[in-house]
């Protein structure tokens, strides 16, 4: 596949002199790689390419094989024998190799140092985080001073951190050249301007208790770095503010300023630390997942006893009554309070537990669930009314993570109401009369051990589990008690997986529908894959991300077909959206 203008550019600069190549996420650094590997499959050299993965690998083998690239790569693992390795390399061409297995050979001298060509460095972030590639090059450049070594990298925040992180990754890699290609380089902005996407961006509108919600948590996240700052001068930055909370490297840059006096820090700011990421999640959650597990996750901070008596003092704050009021509230939104109704269940020691009935009907759903359906509404009279074939159309939408692919997968399928009728007669309703019932029991179990005048010492179990706990995986999708059961229940079938997609989700038949996640996919290839193989005639960003926007920009112009983008967002994924620049 023929390369772009600034493509043909990059690839010039890193073939006449060897460096180091850090692009931004998205542009297409997997071309420009792959670009490199079809110039180099000839068996008159030896090339090695190292820190690729086992998908990224399959990856690149059908890029070229599509290209009719002959010979291709060839993988050398742990299922190849020193002999039949010796003879690989003998051979020449292409090969992947993993750094464990190349170290070995080197040192035993089974391959011939001096006969390899050059070698190719994929995700050249990671160098000096194992040393393993680091040591290699070092033996490699001791024996062989004319082979080339070229490094690619697409992860420029990763040279961010730490002292001359840069010099230091360059060091290793012994190359003296380093090209820098971001969005904005004059060449890239004046190609994607001939060709620009055709983008419809929606601006939606929280409801009232929303707003609320996330006014109280503003407050309370205030309160929070109010203190913190107030605690430690040596956060006196401008990134450490209410407006940076709201974005998602503000843990980050957090601990990035704590970490070095991490050990001097009171019981207190480690505490508010820790607060501040369950006030964030607890923020992210409110516009990312439904009314029921928003509210399940605050009712946490009611529920847990250990919560009370470790938190900073924002728990009993205003604001966090507030919070907890107006979550509750979602739950009911559309109810009267004249229709309300209570049922009772019974408990093993003849007790009754009540349980909110009301809270089963009219619950308020999420803006973007409505806006999501008008958009495939649109975009269905749009392909039926027009000369093109229906069946011909196919939909991607994409999301945050797997759990919200099920969310808008569940409401397409069922609608917004049954959806959390159903998640909230999974969770909340039989939690609650389970908690109603434990409550009983325990307190009948106190009563019994006074008498005996026994020491009371209350048991652990994993319902004691504090919500610091809960959120301590920085994934939004794991950091509520309940496991993957809240979304996809048992009784639902699961996702028809797409076996050539591994991470996409099929929706509807016609037109035909996916859904995959930006995050929390195995294969990192994977929303490449989907481009370039399912082709889209129709694509809605559910949720932002600027490496995804500028794949769309390299698809659009590498493809040349018409596409049309759908963008829905809140106010406060925009605040996330331009953190990133």
């Amino acid at each position: 596949m023929a390369l772009l203008e600034y493509e043909n550019e990059i690839f010039l600069d890193c073939f006449h002199e060897d460096g180091l190549l850090i692009m931004a996420k998205g542009l297409g650094i997997e071309r420009i790689f792959g670009a490199f590997l079809k110039l180099y499959c000839d068996e008159g050299s030896l090339v090695l390419v190292l820190n690729v993965s086992q998908n990224e690998e399959e990856f690149f083998l059908d890029s070229l094989k599509s290209s009719n690239v002959d010979p291709l790569p060839r993988v050398i693992n742990s299922n190849c024998g020193t002999n039949e390795r010796h003879d690989m390399y003998l051979e020449g061409g292409v090969l992947f190799i993993t750094a464990r297995i190349l170290v070995v050979d080197m040192l035993v001298e089974r391959i011939p140092i001096h006969l390899i060509s050059g070698i190719l460095v994929y995700r050249a972030h990671k160098v000096i985080d194992s040393c393993q590639e680091a040591f290699i090059l070092r033996l490699y450049r001791e024996k062989n001073k004319t082979g080339f070594i070229k490094a690619f990298s697409d992860h420029p925040h990763c040279f961010t951190s730490g002292f001359c992180q840069v010099e230091r990754v360059m060091k290793s890699l012994f190359v003296r050249k380093l090209y820098l290609w971001p969005r904005f380089h004059a060449s890239v902005i004046a190609f994607y301007e001939k060709h620009k996407i055709d983008v419809v961006e929606l601006h939606l509108q929280m409801t009232d208790l929303m707003t609320s919600c996330q006014t109280a948590l503003v407050d309370l996240i205030d309160a929070c770095v109010k203190e913190l700052k107030r605690s430690n001068a040596v956060l006196e930055s401008e990134e450490i503010s209410v407006e940076y909370a709201l974005t998602r490297n503000f843990e980050r840059a957090v601990r990035l300023q704590l970490d070095p006096v991490w050990h001097q820090l009171s019981s207190k700011t480690k505490q508010l630390v820790a607060d501040l990421k369950t006030l964030t999640t607890i923020l992210e959650y409110l516009t990312q997942y439904d009314c029921v597990n928003f509210y399940g996750l605050v009712n946490a901070l009611k529920t847990n006893e250990k919560t009370f008596g470790s938190n900073a003092g924002w728990l009993f704050m205003e604001s966090a009554e507030n919070l907890f009021l107006h979550a509750k509230e979602r739950l009911s939104a559309a109810e009267e309070p004249s229709k309300k109704k209570t049922r009772t269940t019974g408990s093993a020691d003849g007790s009754r537990a009540t349980v909110g009935a009301d809270l089963i009907t009219g619950m308020e759903e999420c803006p973007k669930w409505s806006a999501l359906k008008e958009v495939m509404e649109e975009i269905e009279a749009d392909c039926r009314s027009s000369d093109q074939e229906f069946q011909s159309v196919r939909i991607l939408i994409i999301a945050h993570d797997d759990r919200t692919c099920s969310q808008i997968k569940s409401y397409l399928c069922e609608g917004g109401q049954p959806l959390l009728k159903r998640l909230y007669e999974q969770n909340l309703a039989v939690k609650s009369a389970s908690l109603q019932q434990q409550t009983s029991s325990a307190t009948t179990e106190k009563k019994k051990l006074r008498n005996k005048k026994k020491a009371n010492i209350p048991s652990s179990s994993p319902a004691e589990q504090t919500l610091t706990q809960m959120v301590a995986d920085k994934d939004p999708a794991k950091a509520v008690a309940a496991s993957d059961d809240a979304v996809v229940p048992p009784d639902v079938s699961p996702f028809e997986f797409i076996d050539r997609f591994k991470s996409a989700y099929r929706v509807n038949e016609l037109p035909l529908t996916f859904l995959h996640p930006i995050r929390d996919t195995d294969d990192p290839t994977s929303l490449t894959r989907i481009l370039y193989e399912l082709k889209p005639r129709f694509v809605v960003l559910y949720d932002a991300e600027m490496a995804f926007v500028r794949q769309l920009e390299k698809h659009l112009n590498v493809k040349r077909f018409y596409l049309n983008q759908r963008f829905l967002r809140h106010a406060t994924h925009c605040s996330r959206y331009v953190s990133i620049f």
